[in-house]
């Protein structure tokens, strides 16, 4: 199931795929799936998560623009970063900093 394997898992659906970013260790982490969540998609890749950036072991902020790009915000410290995939998850660029 995706977001198994997380802690602090947050998902955004969009019909049938569910998108998910969640904390492990000390990295927040991206899955994928195209079957309502039941197994996690294998990105581009061959890997079944991508890093996204370290962060604190709290939820982050997972959304789909219109465009089809990906934000993700999180925690580090007592600075909110938010990271953008215009790749479906495959690499993620940090675009602003909230202190």
């Amino acid at each position: 199931m995706i977001g198994d394997d997380l802690e602090y898992v947050a998902a955004v659906q969009m019909a049938s795929i569910i998108l998910a970013a969640g904390h492990d260790n000390g990295t927040i982490y991206f899955e994928l799936s195209n079957d309502n969540g039941v197994t996690t998609d294998t990105l581009g890749n061959g890997a079944s998560r991508a890093a996204i950036a370290d962060g604190d072991a709290q939820q982050p902020a997972i959304s789909v623009l219109f465009t089809g790009e990906i934000l993700v915000s999180l925690t580090r410290g007592t600075v909110v970063i938010t990271y953008l995939s215009s790749d479906w998850g495959e690499s993620w660029t940090a675009i602003d900093q909230v202190v």
